[in-house]
């Protein structure tokens, strides 16, 4: 029904041609690269509102909205599913594009806002238009706030500004655009306000994708805000993560551990034992957690072996056997550290130190010699570090 009524007026006032003096604004929409020309305020049937004198035309409703990629059905889609009533009767505006042809709106809705103190019903109504002339896809509006005041008389009562903002809070928000200052109704306006009541001459711009699908019938015509659901990506070390004990008590361990989030970007994961803190001597596992601001939460894992004496001796034996060390000196060396692991296995760690401290001898002796001087300051590095670890 409502496509009839207006389909009834769009043939009786299509084709009424403005006359020569048409004034228009020409803006380039946000995000598409596409220009289109407008009247910047609508145009009443009845010469009412406020007339231009320059060119004698009658000015009513500044045109203060654009809805990018939508046609006036799509846009009235979007408002219904805000509240909004489609109502075919009322008032007609008209606008021209970039030619002088007038055209009448192409839909208009309301929206009730209840009473006002003086118990007349409120209500904010916005008409729409196609732009014609135009490469691509766009609808512009004119909306205001209106009391009623009599049958069938509506006035004006809030500034253009506050309609428009309550149309932008209600699609988009902190996702609108905005035009540049619209120059011919900045001029014709003359000041800050038009008809009394404060307008800036911008325009907000709705994108096309301001709202995509998150009401769950695939469409975005509820424009509700985007929801986060996914989690950060956590990344920990992999697999185990194995660190020499410098003391009886274990290690102070120190890792790496990010989260990235595809809407709030770096993001600082929390781990259970620290990285910084002090491992025992054993394993340990750590438990790293991210959680973004929509509150979506990553876990993951990894493991810590702090290795004690009987293992760094161990680990020490194999990598002199594998070394390119003398064989005499492999076999010296491969002696005193055997005699150390058996010395710990029988609890005597004062043997154990002794079969180590007597392996420092060899290696300084033989610095520079049988063993390569840069050779010789890892191994005593290594040992020196195990005597601290068997203590006592």
């Amino acid at each position: 029904m409502r496509h009839l009524i207006a389909g009834i007026v769009g043939v009786l006032v299509l084709a009424i041609a403005a006359p020569a003096w048409a004034v228009s604004d020409t803006i380039q929409v946000p995000g598409t690269g596409t220009s289109i020309t407008f009247h910047p305020f609508t145009i009443p049937s009845d010469n009412g509102c406020v007339r231009w004198a320059a060119d004698g035309s009658y000015n009513c409703d500044p045109v203060d909205v654009v809805f990018v990629g939508r046609s006036p059905s799509q846009v009235g889609d979007l408002l219904t599913a805000k509240g909004w009533t489609i109502w075919g009767l009322g008032s007609t505006q008209r606008l021209h594009f970039a030619t002088a042809t007038l055209y009448p709106q192409d839909e208009q809705l309301f929206l009730s806002d209840g009473l006002n103190a003086a118990g007349q019903t409120v209500r904010y109504h916005i008409r729409l238009w196609a732009v014609r002339d135009a490469a691509t896809t766009v609808t512009i509006g004119a909306v205001h706030h209106e009391a009623n005041t009599g049958f069938l008389a509506d006035t004006i009562d809030r500034s253009w500004e506050s309609a428009e903002g309550f149309v932008a809070g209600q699609l988009c928000g902190s996702g609108c655009l905005s035009t540049s200052v619209l120059a011919t109704q900045s001029v014709m306006q003359g000041g800050s306000k038009w008809r009394g009541w404060d307008n800036n001459a911008v325009a907000t711009v709705v994108p096309q994708d301001n709202c995509p699908g998150t009401d769950g019938n695939g469409t975005d015509d509820a424009c509700e805000p985007v929801k986060d659901t996914t989690p950060p990506v956590l990344t920990v070390p992999p697999g185990v993560l194995f660190v020499n004990a410098t003391d009886p008590a274990g290690a102070t361990v120190t890792f790496t551990a990010t989260a990235q989030d595809d809407v709030d970007g770096a993001l600082t994961p929390t781990c259970h034992p620290a990285s910084g803190a002090r491992f025992p001597i054993a394993s340990t596992t750590v438990t790293c957690t991210a959680t973004d601001a929509a509150g979506n939460r990553a876990s993951a894992s990894f493991t810590v072996v702090v290795k004690g004496a009987a293992e760094q001796i161990a680990d020490e034996n194999a990598s002199v056997q594998a070394s390119s060390l003398p064989r005499g000196a492999k076999e010296s060396l491969t002696s005193k550290l055997e005699t150390a692991q058996a010395a710990l296995a029988a609890a005597d760690t004062e043997s154990a130190k002794g079969a180590l401290d007597a392996a420092l001898h060899y290696i300084d002796a033989q610095s520079g010699m049988k063993i390569p001087a840069t050779t010789a300051v890892g191994l005593t590095a290594d040992i020196t570090r195990i005597i601290a670890v068997v203590g006592g």
